[in-house]
């Protein structure tokens, strides 16, 4: 295995013994890069067809610096390990206490070369979002930053094509604002080799000063209008008790993204979207409250089936559904993850559900993973399986306060046109965590073959990683 910087080939040692170094400011662009014949996949950043994975680590120790953040990379197709931090070439600035530099990622094409970019964002003060450019080894020193005056931008990352031009457009979220006006969230559009200037969109929440606990997004074309659209789930805080929770929708049209419609109520953070049904258009998943002042604490979620009008009425899941494993218990933190992909190839897609709270017999908060499967009427419960430490072919073992599924992913990240499960297990070995590969195939997710990762085998140990707090 190599473990690398971002811009050079070292040993594991090396890589431990000092951060990764760099000039602290964004690198220049060559004049000229020729566009390629189809951009590049998300998260395929070295263009090798195979998707990389991509690790946050907002809350890990970077340069002494306690929750400075970092990001790991794991490239698909090769033993590459790379660790960006903002002491890497490429990124702007410093590595702070709390900058929480990893807090969201995205991945698109950006300037079209054949290799996939990463945004970067973090929860600290007036930091922007930065953007990596990939290349034949993979992210580069070559990076712009995108910023906004006054804000936390970056908690909350989203790309689409909202204006069908062809160009990625990029939704940045920002909780709060020094000048206290609230939440909002700016679009870049059309984003390619340069910094171009964010346009605000206010959110308004019955929060606090206006801010959101949350502004979860997820870009999809749900009205097959050929648009991309933004879907957002939203929330203000008083106090530590959650407010106007709600799930809203903009729909992309020829002049970008438009007026909010709002879904439904009570949603938490967690949202996802793919083409459960087979129809051809893109159906949203998002994580329930218990109630509207429950602080985020999820224990269902919905499916809205997406629909010339947009998505459609919701259609709820809890651990008390029919055939869906396990008991709706208090705390299980049910809906907590989602993840949508098409882990069989049926051409449907099928959702990851995590429930990180979930106790195996008498082990606390160990965590544990549920797979339902797309039909043509929409999500079911046939078939149906449930994953965690003590399933049989499932790395490692069940411990109090691992929670097992408090970030999953559904990417195809090998060449058999299936999707494939990630689990994070933050809370494995203390703050170190861990990351499950699970194998999608043609029945379902499969035991056979798992992979697993932990901090020191990425060159990430002893900071405090997390590592499976997030995933991209």
């Amino acid at each position: 295995m190599r473990i690398r910087s971002i811009t050079s080939v070292g040993a594991l040692a090396a890589l431990l013994a000092a951060p990764l170094a760099g000039p602290a400011h964004a690198a220049q662009r060559p004049a000229e890069v020729s566009p390629a014949a189809t951009p590049a996949a998300p998260g395929d950043f070295n263009g090798d067809g195979q998707r990389d994975l991509v690790a946050a680590s907002p809350h890990g120790q970077t340069a002494g610096q306690a929750e400075a953040g970092f990001v790991t990379v794991i490239y698909g197709s090769s033993t590459d390990r790379q660790v960006i931090t903002r002491d890497s070439p490429g990124v702007a600035g410093t590595p702070k206490l709390y900058d929480r530099f990893g807090r969201a990622t995205a991945s698109a094409d950006f300037d079209r070369d054949g290799y996939a970019d990463l945004a970067i964002g973090s929860s600290g003060w007036n930091q922007g979002v930065t953007v990596l450019y990939g290349g034949p080894g993979g992210l580069t020193g070559r990076g712009i930053t995108l910023s906004a005056p006054d804000t936390i931008l970056g908690s909350y990352l989203a790309v689409g094509d909202f204006d069908r031009s062809g160009g990625i457009d990029l939704v940045a979220a920002s909780t709060a604002t020094a000048e206290g006006t609230g939440a909002a969230f700016w679009t870049f559009r059309d984003v390619r080799e340069a910094p171009v200037t964010g346009v605000r969109t206010l959110v308004p929440t019955r929060g606090e000063d206006g801010n959101a606990s949350w502004m979860a997004p997820a870009v999809a074309d749900f009205d097959g209008d050929g648009y991309a659209d933004l879907a957002m789930s939203v929330a203000g805080d008083i106090d530590g008790e959650t407010v106007d929770a709600r799930l809203e929708l903009r729909r992309g049209s020829a002049t970008g993204l438009g007026a909010p419609q709002v879904l439904m109520q009570n949603t938490g953070p967690a949202i996802a979207a793919g083409d459960i049904n087979g129809d051809g258009r893109a159906d949203l998943v998002a994580g329930g409250l218990k109630s509207s002042e429950q602080a985020g604490r999820t224990n269902r979620f919905y499916v809205l089936l997406g629909g010339a009008g947009g998505p459609g009425a919701p259609t709820t899941f809890t651990q008390s559904t029919s055939g869906v494993p396990g008991t709706d218990e208090p705390n299980d933190f049910f809906g907590t993850a989602l993840a949508v992909g098409d882990v069989n190839g049926d051409g449907r897609a099928d959702v990851a559900v995590g429930a990180p709270g979930e106790d195996i017999e008498s082990t606390a908060d160990a965590g544990a993973v549920t797979v339902l499967y797309g039909t043509t009427t929409g999500l079911g419960t046939q078939n149906a399986q449930i994953f965690g430490q003590n399933t049989a072919g499932v790395p490692g073992a069940e411990e109090p306060d691992d929670r097992f599924g408090t970030a999953v992913l559904l990417a195809k990240l090998n060449a058999d046109g299936r999707a494939d499960l990630v689990i994070g297990v933050p809370g494995e070995d203390g703050s170190e965590g861990r990351i499950h590969l699970l194998y999608g195939g043609p029945t379902g997710v499969t035991t056979q073959g798992t992979g697993s990762y932990k901090p020191a085998d990425l060159g990430v140990g002893g900071r405090q990683a997390e590592l499976g707090g997030q995933l991209g």
